[in-house]
This record gives structure tokens, C-alpha cells and sequence, in this order.
């Protein structure tokens, strides 16, 4: 009896030992293997190796970005090209954070997971790197190119002439949005990749309407035409014939 007893007990400790090398075995030949259901920027690579994993993140993240951004504005286009963005995914670095989250828990814990199918639900985010002075340089190209100084209103009537030089707005652009615009779509994957440049209207310290109200009667004398001629508002109102004496 007491033979049976250690022979059931030798059977059951080479049972145990086996299963534990099995559960052992099983767990090491999943350890170059991302779990199913991990996602990277909304990327699938549950089930992967380490090598597929970091090929289909290449081409779904970082080769959709690998393409200019044009900033644009009527006829005129200002374009940034991936090497002057310096466009980067950390293809690397996600791979192996999926691979560490794969790992999670203990052996026996894991290989149960593995064994019922249960996938791990998560979404890792890829860290994505650009050059900022890059973004900086092209709104500064842009601001350079586009800005347009306002022209106050001005009469010159110390040589008779009352016509105004007319006031013009000029134009600013919007740096801080174009550079937020570009920043963006930097980071977008989609096709089309352009930037409306924004502009805002920059008015003159004097107007045209204001400088004729600064001038509410003039008054041009002719002599040689024998002529008086007078004007409100820098504007013609009537005309007079003069005698013009010594």
C-alpha cells in the first residue's frame, strides 16, 4: 500500500511537472508575439510577430505622413516638404510597448488568456515628432510674402491740389492660426493635406472719409484764371469769378 501511495505521488509530481513545463514551453513561444486585440493608433497588430508589427505600422502611420503640406492663398502655394517637417513615428518604441502589455500578469495568467482566447483591449498611442522651427520658418515665409502696409489718406494743398490720395487697407496674415493649421495637417494621414492661409484686414490710421472731414471747406484761389473755387469736404461745391487787383 505504502509503494502505491509514493508511486501515485511520483505520478502525479511528473504530471505537475510536465504541465508546468507545458504552461512553460507555451508562455515562451508566445513571448515575440503581440496579443490579440492591442492596437496602436487605432492600428490592429494583435497576433503579430515583432517584425510584422512594426512593417504595418510603417505604411498605416508613418508613410501616409511622409507627403508635403501645401499652405495656400488665391493663386499662390507655399509648400513643406516631410524633409524639411521632419515627419517621425515611434514605430520602435510602440512595437515594444505592445510587446511589454502582451506580457502582462503572471505565467499561469497569461497562458490561461492565451488558452481561452481573451484578447487585451487597449489603444497605444505612437508618439509622432515634427520640427517646429520647420512650421515657424514657412508662417514667417508666408507673413513675409502676404503682408500688405495700409496707406493713410493724404491731399496735398500746399501745391493747389485738393483730389485725395485715397486710404488703403492693407492685409496681416494670421500666423498663429496658419501655424495650428499646419501643425495639424501635419499629423492627419488623409489625401489632401492643404492649408488655407488666413488673412485679416489691417486698417489705415486715416481713412479717406476722415480726412475729408478734417477739411470741411477749402477754398483755391485761381488768379490767373480769375477763378475762386471752393470745396467741402475736400469735394467740389462752386466755383466763382474773380477780379484779381494790384
Amino acid at each position: 500500500m505504502h509503494r502505491r501511495s509514493l508511486a501515485l505521488i511520483a505520478i502525479l509530481v511528473v504530471a505537475l511537472l510536465a504541465g508546468a513545463g507545458g504552461v512553460y514551453a507555451y508562455d515562451q513561444g508566445k513571448e515575440g508575439q503581440i496579443a490579440e486585440g492591442i492596437k496602436v493608433n487605432g492600428v490592429d497588430v494583435g497576433g503579430m510577430s515583432e517584425s510584422a508589427a512594426r512593417e504595418k505600422l510603417r505604411a498605416a502611420l508613418l508613410d501616409p505622413l511622409n507627403r508635403p503640406v501645401t499652405a495656400r492663398f488665391e493663386g499662390k502655394r507655399y509648400r513643406l516638404t516631410p524633409a524639411q517637417a521632419q515627419i517621425g513615428v515611434d514605430i520602435d518604441g510602440s512595437v515594444q510597448r505592445a510587446l511589454a502589455r502582451s506580457r502582462d500578469g503572471d505565467i499561469v495568467s497569461r497562458t490561461w488568456r492565451e488558452l481561452r482566447g481573451e484578447p487585451i483591449l487597449t489603444d497605444l498611442d505612437a508618439k509622432v515628432t515634427y520640427s517646429k522651427p520647420a512650421v515657424r520658418r514657412l508662417v514667417a515665409r508666408v507673413q513675409r510674402d502676404l503682408k500688405v502696409e495700409p496707406v493713410n489718406a493724404s491731399v496735398d494743398l500746399e501745391h493747389g491740389s485738393v483730389a485725395p490720395k485715397a486710404s488703403k487697407d492693407g492685409r496681416e496674415v494670421r500666423a498663429a492660426r496658419l501655424r495650428r493649421d499646419l501643425e495639424r495637417e501635419l499629423l492627419d494621414s488623409g489625401s489632401r493635406r492643404v492649408v488655407k492661409v488666413r488673412t485679416t484686414v489691417v486698417e489705415p490710421d486715416v481713412s479717406t472719409d476722415e480726412l475729408a472731414k478734417k477739411y470741411p471747406a477749402v477754398v483755391i484761389v485761381n488768379r490767373g484764371a480769375f477763378k475762386l473755387t471752393l470745396y467741402k469736404n475736400l469735394k467740389l461745391a462752386k466755383t466763382y469769378p474773380i477780379a484779381v487787383g494790384q
